[in-house]
């Protein structure tokens, strides 16, 4: 953007049980956007089934999350940027799993929403959602 350079990531991680193959795609998206000094963004379906148990335990919780793909993208800096919607508006795959996420390292994220099941239900079995990106200031 200008001569600024933005790096947005969007994955469709496996949904295969056990997580070993999820996290090993996080992984290497994370060591791919390592050597870069600029905002990333990876954001898609990461198939974090786990993810909906630590949201609805304590979404603001500083505790690292027990979904192990989430965890590896938290402890590289990367930050959800839907972490204050309550569960209800964070279900991307009805009835109650939060699949899809965006998360950002570099940059701060404001009004994050979701498509209303009534609104958006048949386009796909995943729900949009979509945040705004605070570009950090600089040259």
């Amino acid at each position: 953007i200008g001569e600024r350079l933005l790096r947005v990531y969007s994955v469709h991680y496996s949904s295969s049980i056990p997580h070993v193959t999820r996290t090993a795609q996080a992984q290497e998206t994370v060591a791919h956007g390592a050597t870069i000094d600029s905002p990333m963004v990876i954001a898609g379906d990461l198939n974090v089934g786990l993810y909906f148990a630590d949201i609805k335990k304590s979404p603001a919780s500083l505790e690292p999350p027990n979904d192990p793909t989430v965890r590896v993208l938290v402890d590289a800096g990367f930050a959800d940027a839907h972490a204050g919607l309550p569960y209800e508006l964070r279900i991307t795959h009805p009835p109650l799993l939060v699949l899809d996420l965006v998360m950002g390292r570099g940059a701060g994220f404001r009004d994050p929403g979701r498509c209303p099941p009534k609104r958006c239900g048949k386009l796909s079995d995943h729900l949009p959602i979509w945040a705004h990106m605070d570009w950090p200031k600089g040259p």
